[in-house]
């Protein structure tokens, strides 16, 4: 299932769009159900993509390639929404806390980066906005 996955994955134009898949095979959306299914493999698969794109963020942070970076990390946040969004009760699952962990490090690196400004000055990476009310 895992090679099937992956082939299915390269013709998505986003891998993460495979949450979809899991989601619209398992009989409900709550995350007990989806781990259930067969394509459960699926949402393990999608928070491997984030941390994949969280190390290349903080690649991307330690070579000054803000622009790339900014990219980076508003797919990252578009693969933590789409988690929280298409499965209930993540949290309380082991993929919700893989998710709260990666996502921890990502704030991680973000601190590091901002601490090296002088200051006064603000980071282009601190506009990015998860929620209206939260900065990135």
């Amino acid at each position: 299932m895992p090679f099937a996955l992956t082939i299915v994955a390269k013709h998505l134009k986003t891998p993460w769009q495979l949450i979809r898949l899991a989601t619209k095979m398992a009989p409900g959306r709550h995350a007990s159900q989806i781990a259930s299914t067969r394509y459960a493999a699926s949402v393990s698969m999608v928070l491997d993509h984030l941390d994949y794109k969280r190390l290349a963020l903080r690649r991307a942070l330690k070579s000054n390639r803000v622009a790339i970076a900014k990219d980076i990390l508003t797919e990252i946040h578009a693969i933590e929404d789409a988690l929280q969004v298409r499965i209930e009760d993540l949290g309380a699952s082991e993929w919700g806390r893989r998710l709260d962990e990666l996502m921890a490090a990502v704030a991680v690196d973000l601190q590091i980066e901002f601490q090296g400004l002088p200051e006064g000055a603000h980071h282009v990476l601190g506009s990015c906005k998860r929620h209206p009310h939260e900065s990135a």
